[in-house]
């Protein structure tokens, strides 16, 4: 085995939402702003597989996992776990924090997690962790101050499982007519299977720049949410009609950092009785032709959180790993 060290950082190839590209971004620009080059980009369903003889250490952070029978990494991998969610979707969450793989977390413990849920998984088998924030928030923004817009962008506001004419009354009770001209639409989910890689990145860096000169984002996208905080631009947060545990688990720890509405503001978002019959029978239509949510359009809140300290810590410990021998 060559003893030169390698670089990697976890790209989604397979996924259907741009937020997984904007999470390698981050990565990859910080890997490289701390001096070292990105040797490799490693599929994250697939980290099991070696691609080379080489040794690797790889920046692990994300969202985990579609297949978790595919793990744990390979053994020429040497990772960082930071900034880590496991899912429960596809039993991965019992697949992948299980004690058969004790042995190894504990060989590259504490484990950092993007949320409060995740930490609580890993210290059940008795392996170290810790809170960590996700990584997106380390992003840079290279914005100069004569380049921002007046854009309000509209990225995946509303839960798309919700009717979609319940998503229109809630828009119409938010949105104002007088600024609905300056509002653009963005969806960060496609259908591309198998999408090329590099192309994909350069999308979601595309996407970064643009919310980077932004009046206002709102949206339900996470990754949408946390870069634009990062980027120091104004976030309007619909933590609407995302009731199920697992949407809660993903959230708990991160929500905290935008200015948000709620199933308070946009009420018959809820899993009680009552809501569930107001939307089977669309008798929200009476409701939301009648009132009107405050916001300020013009001169949007600023952030509510100071993320300086969060984004240094992020930086040492990847700093840390990267210098280690």
């Amino acid at each position: 085995m060559n003893n030169e060290m390698k670089y990697g950082i976890i790209t989604h190839p397979n996924s259907f939402n741009y937020g997984d590209d904007i999470q390698s971004i981050a990565a990859y620009r910080l890997v490289k702003k701390l001096g070292y080059n990105v040797d490799f980009l490693l599929d994250r369903e697939n980290l099991n597989k070696k691609i080379t003889n080489e040794n690797i250490k790889v920046i692990n952070s994300g969202w985990f996992m579609e297949n978790p029978d595919n793990w744990p990494p390979a053994d020429n991998i040497e990772p960082l776990f930071i900034s880590m969610h496991i899912t429960h979707n596809n039993n991965a969450s019992s697949k992948m924090i299980n004690k058969r793989h004790y042995d190894y977390y504990k060989q590259f413990e504490p484990i950092g997690c993007r949320d409060f849920h995740t930490v609580d998984l890993f210290k059940r088998i008795g392996i170290d962790a810790y809170y960590s924030g996700c990584l997106t928030l380390t992003l840079d923004n290279e914005t100069k101050a004569s380049e921002k817009t007046d854009e309000i962008i509209f990225a995946d506001a509303f839960n798309k499982n919700l009717p979609k004419d319940f998503r229109e009354k809630m828009f119409n009770k938010l949105v104002p007519e007088s600024i609905k001209n300056k509002i653009s639409f963005i969806e960060h989910s496609h259908s591309i299977a198998n999408r090329n890689i590099e192309d994909s990145l350069k999308y979601a860096g595309s996407l970064i720049n643009r919310y980077s000169k932004a009046h206002l984002v709102v949206t339900s996208r996470i990754h949408v949410a946390l870069p634009c905080v990062a980027l120091g631009t104004p976030v309007l947060f619909l933590d609407v009609g995302f009731n199920l545990k697992n949407s809660r688990n993903r959230f708990d720890g991160i929500v905290k950092y935008f200015n948000k509405l709620t199933n308070n503001d946009f009420p018959f978002n809820g899993l009680d009785p009552m809501s569930l019959l107001v939307r089977k029978l669309h008798l929200y239509k009476y409701y939301y032709n009648t009132t009107k949510i405050k916001f300020d359009w013009e001169n949007p809140p600023q952030n509510p959180i100071d993320i300086n300290d969060i984004k240094n810590d992020l930086t040492t410990r990847v700093k840390l790993f990267l210098e280690s021998k």
